[in-house]
Order: C-alpha cells, then sequence, then structure tokens
C-alpha cells in the first residue's frame, strides 16, 4: 500500500467568525421541508437541492422528503404508496435540463430494505425538471441490485454512474447486514447494471459518497473496508473503470492518516483531495481518536495529509463537498468551532483558516458542505439544524463570500 507523509505546518488562523456568512433562508419545517441533507446545484442564479424530511404527505413519520428551489419547495415525495422514493439524500445532478438525484427509501413496498424501521424500500434514482415534475428512473429492488443509495451520481457520456451503501454481496459484519453496496450504471432508458460489488475487507465496503470521473476513471470513497486493524475496515478510496474492473487506491489506517471518508472527492492540481471524518490522531486529540483530515492524494495512492482537524478552533467531522477556486479549497465540518456548531474553513497547501463558526441559533448547526455560485467566487450551503434565535430548527441555507 502507498505511504502517507504528513503536510507542512497545518496550523489554524482564526479569523472573524462573521467575516462574509450571510443568512439566505431559515426551513420552515412541515409541508415545506426539514434538515436539508446535501449539497447545493447552482442552475441558472437559482439553487436547487433537497431536504431529508418535511413536505406535503403524510405517509412518512416526519414527511418524505423534499426538492427545493431557492426558497420554495417545488416537489414532495409521496413515499411508499406512490413508489416515488422517500428520504432524499445526496447532491442533485444536471443533466441536460434536468436534475438527477438519488433516494435512501421508498420505491418499492416490498419489506426486503425495512429491516431497521427508518425506510419503507430500498431506494431509487429520480429525475425531476426545473417546475417540479419528477419520475423514477430506477427503483433498486435490495439483493444484487444494490439498496439505499446514500450519494449523488455523475454522467458520462448520458450514462449514470452511482454507488448504493447496501445490497450486492454480503459483508458477513455488522455494519452491513444487507450487503456491502454496488457501483452501477443506469442508462438513458433506466436499464441498470451492476459494475462492481464490493466484497468487504480487504475490499471496498460502504461507499456513501458520490463518485468523481477522471479521464473516464471513476473514484470513489468508501466509510468501511480495507485493510485496517479493525474488522470491518478503516474506509477506502478505490476506481472503477465505467465498463467495471474496481481495485482499492487506499486503506485508511485510522489514526494518523484518518478513517471513514464519507465524503467526495475532488480533482485539482492533478490529484485528488478530500476529507475524512474520523482519524489524524498524533498525541492529544479529540477523544483519541481525531476529529478528521484534510488530505491530497496522488492517482497512484499516495496521501498526503494537509490538516489533522483537532475539534477546537478548526472543526471536527469534514462534511459535504470541497470547493476548489482560485487557489484555494473550501469546506465545512460538522462540529467544532468556538461555539460546537461547525465551520467554514479555507485551506492551502500550508494553512487552514477558520472563516466561520456556527452559533447554532439563526445561522445555523451542522453545514453540510458548499457550491459556487455566480462569478464573485460566492458560495452556497446549507445547515441540517437551526435558524431560530434560540437552538433548533429546521435548517437553513446561507452564503460565504471570500
Amino acid at each position: 500500500m502507498p505511504g502517507a507523509t504528513a503536510g507542512a505546518s497545518s496550523r489554524t488562523l482564526l479569523q472573524d467568525r462573521h467575516g462574509g456568512y450571510k443568512l439566505v433562508y431559515r426551513f420552515q419545517g412541515g409541508a415545506f421541508g426539514s434538515v436539508p441533507f446535501g449539497g447545493l446545484t447552482a442552475v441558472k442564479g437559482q439553487v436547487f437541492g433537497t431536504t431529508l424530511f418535511g413536505g406535503f404527505t403524510s405517509a412518512c413519520p416526519s414527511g418524505c422528503g423534499t426538492v427545493f428551489a431557492g426558497t420554495k419547495s417545488i416537489y414532495s415525495f409521496k413515499g411508499p404508496s406512490k413508489k416515488d422514493g422517500e428520504k432524499p439524500n445526496g447532491d442533485l445532478l444536471l443533466v441536460g435540463n434536468m436534475l438527477y438525484g438519488t433516494t435512501m427509501g421508498g420505491g418499492n413496498d416490498s419489506g426486503a430494505c425495512s429491516e431497521d424501521g427508518y425506510t419503507n424500500g430500498c431506494g431509487t434514482v429520480f429525475a425531476i425538471d426545473f417546475k417540479g415534475k419528477e419520475r423514477v428512473v430506477y427503483r433498486f429492488k435490495g439483493g444484487s441490485d444494490g439498496a439505499n443509495p446514500k450519494a449523488g451520481l455523475v454522467a458520462i457520456k448520458g450514462t449514470l454512474y452511482g454507488t448504493t451503501y447496501d445490497g450486492g454481496t454480503y459483508c458477513g459484519y455488522s455494519s452491513s447486514p444487507g450487503g456491502c453496496g454496488v457501483v452501477f450504471a443506469i442508462d438513458p432508458s433506466g436499464n441498470e447494471t451492476v459494475l462492481y460489488r464490493f466484497a468487504g475487507p480487504p475490499d471496498a465496503a460502504n461507499p456513501d459518497a458520490a463518485p468523481l470521473a477522471v479521464s473516464g476513471v471513476l473514484y470513489g470513497t468508501t466509510e468501511f473496508g480495507g485493510k485496517c486493524q479493525f474488522s470491518n475496515g478503516c474506509g477506502t478510496i478505490f476506481k472503477i473503470g465505467p465498463s467495471g474492473g474496481e481495485s482499492v487506491v487506499y486503506s485508511f489506517q485510522a489514526k494518523k492518516d484518518g478513517s471513514h471518508p464519507e465524503t467526495p472527492l475532488v480533482y485539482a492540481n492533478g490529484s485528488l483531495y478530500g476529507t475524512t471524518s474520523e482519524g489524524g490522531c498524533e498525541s492529544s486529540c479529540y477523544y483519541g481518536v481525531g476529529g478528521g483530515i484534510l488530505f491530497s492524494m496522488r492517482l497512484d495512492g499516495h496521501e498526503t495529509i494537509i490538516h489533522r482537524f483537532s475539534g477546537k478552533g478548526d472543526g471536527l467531522v469534514p462534511s459535504g463537498r470541497l470547493v476548489f477556486q482560485n487557489g484555494e479549497f473550501y469546506g465545512t465540518t460538522f462540529g467544532g468551532g468556538s461555539d460546537e456548531h461547525g465551520t467554514i474553513y479555507s485551506a492551502d497547501s500550508s494553512d487552514v483558516k477558520t472563516l466561520h463558526s456556527f452559533a447554532g441559533t439563526r445561522d445555523g448547526s451542522i453545514p453540510w458542505g458548499l457550491t459556487p455560485r455566480g462569478s464573485h467566487g460566492q458560495l452556497y450551503g446549507t445547515t441540517q439544524t437551526g435558524g431560530r434565535v434560540s437552538y433548533g430548527g429546521a435548517g437553513t441555507i446561507f452564503r460565504y463570500t471570500p
């Protein structure tokens, strides 16, 4: 396995916590949607996204989720009876004049994927236009074809590619009772082809981030699997061709080099960049595990650690998609910061700067990634909770101007 090296000084610079932050919208919950879970997609000056809960239906206890455009909900998932999906999860993908996404549950009500009592059905791939007309592209069956997609999609020459967290081949460990997940392709007619079924350690297992296409090859991360001191693995980076042929590029080792990558990769300057949700511990660190890392990786699998998150002012548990613009990376963390509700940060090869610490009230809590919009370098994102004067709330949309 290729080795890992530390980056430069990796010091953290705290900035004015309010900087260029601006609240754009506070979700109202109920019929209007709650808990935006996934990044935003910018289309012609508008941002589109999904909420995990809420919507105009009583079929799901907390609502089956929504698709929104800016501050307006344009579609409410109907749940089991309509088989249109429930609990959308992951970024929307723009292809032509349609947006494509996935739902964790729904699609069928056979009970094949409902052991946890949390979802009905095995999930879907769906398409929706800008006015809210939705159609199901594919309904997962929960067996060898995969189950419960937790991430967005990528398109190559008109074909959609993605992953499911479960289904495929049985793993044999407790984190995945229904299988280790699959990589799939769906043609424009909605026909699914499974390119690979993850087998579990030492192979990869349980992907929950969208794949990335680099020169026709798909690269992705898995939360578990790989060669690690723990039986279910510490997570991997894998690659696979558009017709199959998977290999593990890197196996995380838990402490110093990070563990459990759960966010999409970004390609810049000839390397892959990403984060892990845990690990990075050297001596004194967050609960002895580490608050996650920001890393770069050559395509041959050599990892360089750019920053180890401490769980202090710099945040912990980096979340969502990174944005690379003007020579810097911008991202968010689930937690940490001055009020322990997450941060917005920027990073280069030597420094991480905390740009905003969420207070957990009106400005939100638990941010999930960033997306660029417009020509002035403005970044938009969501928080899963917050938006009220006191703690609580159904989540927010925010803007940050570097």
